[in-house]
C-alpha cells in the first residue's frame, strides 16, 4: 500500500506519554507487555517493551526507537517518534463529536515535510480517505484518494486506492480470536490498516498497477484466553518473520 496508509504506525506501534499520565488508573484486561520479532534473513531481532497507565499505553521502546503518544480523554491526539533520542516525526489526530478520526497529520522534523489525511464517513459504511501534501506556503496538493470498506464485525475488509486511472486493491481476512492490542484505549479509532481491531489479520492480498499481486499470510498460536502468543508471517511462499507476544 502507498504512503496514504503509512501515516499511522502499525499495530506493533510504540505509544507513550499520555497527557493525564500523572493519575494512576487500574485495569484488569489483557495487555501486551513485550513483543520479540525475529527475521529469517538474518537481521537482528527486535524487542519492544510496553508500559501502561491503566488501559493507556504510556511508553514503548525498541532498540533506537521510542514512540510517545498523548491522549485527550481516551483518544490519542498526538504521537512523537524518536530515533536515537532525536525527534523525527510528529503526528496529530483530530476527531468528530462521535469520536471518529477525521484528520491525521504527519510532519517530518528537519525537512519539514507535512502530509495530511482527511477521513469522510459515508452512508454505505465505507470511509473515504484523501491524502494531501502541505507546502511551506500553507497550500496543499491532493496526492491520492482511497476508500475503506468495513465488514460486519467493524474491521477493514478492503481498501481501494485511486491514482489517476489506476486502482490498487488490498483485501484482508481475519481470525475469530483476540487482537493483542484490542484493550488499549484509542487504538481502534486510529483506523490502522494491516493490524485489525478486535481480531487478527490472517491474510493480506494486494493487487497493484501495473498488474502485480502480493500475498501475505499470518499464522497464530493462542493462549487459553485466545490471545496470540506467537505469529509467523509468510510473503508468497517464503516465511520472512515471526513474533512472540508476552502479556501482563
Amino acid at each position: 500500500m502507498k504512503k496514504i496508509f503509512t501515516l499511522i504506525v502499525l499495530a506493533v506501534l510504540a505509544i507513550s506519554c499520555s497527557s493525564d499520565s500523572s493519575s494512576s488508573q487500574s485495569y484488569s484486561g489483557v495487555l501486551v507487555k513485550k513483543t520479540i520479532q525475529y527475521f529469517t534473513n538474518g537481521s537482528p531481532s527486535v524487542t519492544t517493551f510496553y508500559q501502561y497507565n491503566g488501559a493507556k499505553l504510556v511508553s514503548t521502546t525498541s532498540d533506537d526507537m521510542v514512540h510517545k503518544y498523548y491522549y485527550t480523554g481516551n483518544l490519542i491526539t498526538q504521537e512523537e517518534i524518536y530515533f536515537n533520542d532525536d525527534l523525527a516525526y510528529v503526528l496529530n489526530f483530530s476527531y468528530d463529536n462521535q469520536n471518529r478520526l477525521v484528520q491525521s497529520r504527519r510532519e517530518a522534523i528537519g525537512p519539514g515535510q507535512i502530509f495530511r489525511n482527511v477521513y469522510h464517513y459515508n452512508a454505505d459504511n465505507t470511509i473515504s480517505v484523501d491524502e494531501y501534501f502541505i507546502f511551506e506556503t500553507g497550500s496543499d496538493e491532493e496526492l491520492s484518494h482511497a476508500k475503506f470498506y468495513m465488514n460486519s464485525a467493524g474491521e477493514i475488509d478492503k481498501i481501494e486506492e485511486y491514482n489517476g486511472s489506476s486502482v490498487q486493491t488490498t483485501t484482508f481476512s481475519y481470525d475469530q480470536q483476540n487482537n493483542p492490542f484490542k484493550n488499549i484505549l484509542g487504538m481502534r479509532q486510529l483506523l490502522v490498516p494491516e493490524s485489525g481491531f478486535d481480531s487478527n489479520v490472517t491474510s493480506i492480498v494486494y493487487t497493484g498497477y501495473p498488474p502485480e499481486t502480493l500475498n501475505r499470510s499470518f499464522q497464530f498460536t493462542y493462549n487459553t484466553d485466545q490471545y496470540p502468543v506467537s505469529m509467523s508471517r509468510t510473503i508468497g511462499t517464503n516465511q520472512d518473520a515471526t513474533m512472540q507476544y508476552f502479556y501482563e
